[in-house]
């Protein structure tokens, strides 16, 4: 008796054990769930819908869930479809036993969708007030994204979700005039953690890259934290009025440059941006300065339009202070020299210092040269001069030494210039050689 009732017993849990292996390998496919899991779309967000074709189950014993896999789903917000490649969802055993239906993970994938309409949906689940705003900028753009989301044993959605994809051929648009377009990269949003890389887009008619754009969410706003770059592109018009809104006398046109970037900074729900930081290498290929009130035509002449190229620059900003480092050529009336500066700049505060080496440079002869020396030239010149640019509180000092063509030789000459406003003082150490002096002082 007891050889049959082991025999049975062996019989059943081989049954069983193959019945396992079964189902954890090839598993059935039922439309069983498909009701309950559509109800429980709509109760959690009557605006929701959800279409399903077979749902196919296996059974991870190991840890007492069943794994559900559907493909070619469909999601509906408004009107509005989401065509997913596929749902996969882990549910606990006990939950069926206790005829409840609670997924403790859902996995999902989605073709290629609107990511207005991907942005919707979200904020359908989760309304958070940056998804408003980000939901209005959006313009255009196609999504491909996995989600990954948790559980708890009451079905509310954990904040360890994981969101992973790529993004293509986006647009925004924002405060007006400012828009980015043909937005390509690749996210991975954990919890509070969103971080974007191989980043491509047009802003102000520039193509720029970035390797890495990382945001976190604190209490109170966001933490942006990234790279950017640009190759051999040039400065649009828009872009230097809005950077004379802050700095006036930025009067580059025609610019041509490439350059790579460093930045951090804070921005809270009303898009206000504080704790600034940029680090900066610049390249400007070629560009034109407009000239400005520093420098006229009562001393030294100088072209309307000033040529730089070859322009080396380091650039940083923080604790709203600016300074710049640069060196490069520079031609100021007739052909191209070399000059290196240093500008720093505090709120109003502007400093200049900056030193440059010129062959020749010519100059409007100044009444009181001509008191002294009656028989120079209307227009003199300059050879193989190292001069000394300073401004600093509104005032601008040129100092510098080398030659100078008063009439036919050249003669040495050392001299201070200082100019603030109208107000002029000149101060000269000349040696004379080919000049006669007027014998009057007073």
């Amino acid at each position: 008796m007891s050889k049959k009732i082991l025999k049975s017993l062996s019989i059943i849990l081989g049954l069983f054990i193959l019945l396992i292996i079964y189902l954890s390998t090839i598993g059935v496919e039922t439309k069983k769930f498909n009701k309950k899991i559509q109800d429980l779309v709509i109760q959690k967000n009557d605006k929701l819908d959800i279409s399903l074709k077979k749902i196919k189950l296996t059974l991870d014993p190991l840890n007492l869930k069943i794994n559900g896999k559907t493909i070619d789903a469909k999601v509906t917000f408004k009107g509005k479809p989401i065509e997913l490649e596929y749902i996969k969802t882990q549910i606990p055993i006990n939950s069926l036993v206790k005829s409840k239906l609670i997924a403790s993970q859902v996995e999902i994938s989605t073709k290629s969708i609107l990511l207005k309409n991907f942005v919707s949906i979200i904020r359908s689940i989760n309304n958070r007030p940056e998804l408003f705003f980000l939901e209005q900028f959006i313009k255009k753009g196609y999504l491909v994204v996995d989600l990954k989301l948790n559980f708890d044993e009451f079905g509310a959605l954990k904040e360890d979700y994981i969101v992973k994809g790529l993004l293509r051929d986006g647009k925004v648009s924002f405060l007006k005039k400012n828009q980015l377009d043909k937005i390509n990269l690749l996210f991975n949003i954990r919890g509070n953690n969103f971080n974007f890389k191989d980043i491509s887009f047009n802003a102000n008619n520039i193509n720029f890259l970035s390797e890495r754009l990382n945001i976190k969410k604190n209490k109170k706003d966001y933490f942006f934290e990234g790279s950017l770059s640009n190759d051999n592109s040039s400065l649009s018009p828009g872009l230097i009025n809005t950077i004379q809104l802050k700095y006036p006398l930025f009067n580059l046109i025609n610019t041509d440059f490439k350059s790579k970037n460093d930045f951090s900074f804070n921005i809270n729900n009303k898009f206000k941006v504080k704790n600034l930081a940029i680090n900066s290498s610049i390249l400007i290929n070629r560009s034109q300065f407009k000239k400005n009130s520093l420098f006229n035509n009562n001393f030294i002449k100088i072209n309307d339009l000033v040529d730089l190229k070859g322009h080396k620059i380091k650039f940083s900003y923080s604790n709203k202070k600016l300074y710049l480092e640069g060196k490069g050529q520079v031609k100021l009336q007739n052909k191209f020299e070399f000059i290196d500066y240093v500008i720093t700049n505090k709120d109003s505060d502007l400093n200049l210092i900056s030193n440059l080496n010129l062959s020749e440079l010519d100059f409007k002869n100044q009444s009181l040269i001509k008191k002294y020396l009656p028989k120079t030239n209307d227009i003199l010149s300059l050879k193989d001069q190292k001069i000394k640019i300073d401004f600093k509180k509104n005032i601008l000092s040129l100092k510098g030494s080398g030659k100078i063509q008063l009439e036919n030789e050249l003669n040495k000459v050392e001299y201070f210039l200082s100019a603030n406003d109208r107000t002029y003082n000149f101060e000269t150490d000349l040696e004379i050689n080919d000049t006669n002096i007027k014998n009057r002082f007073y």
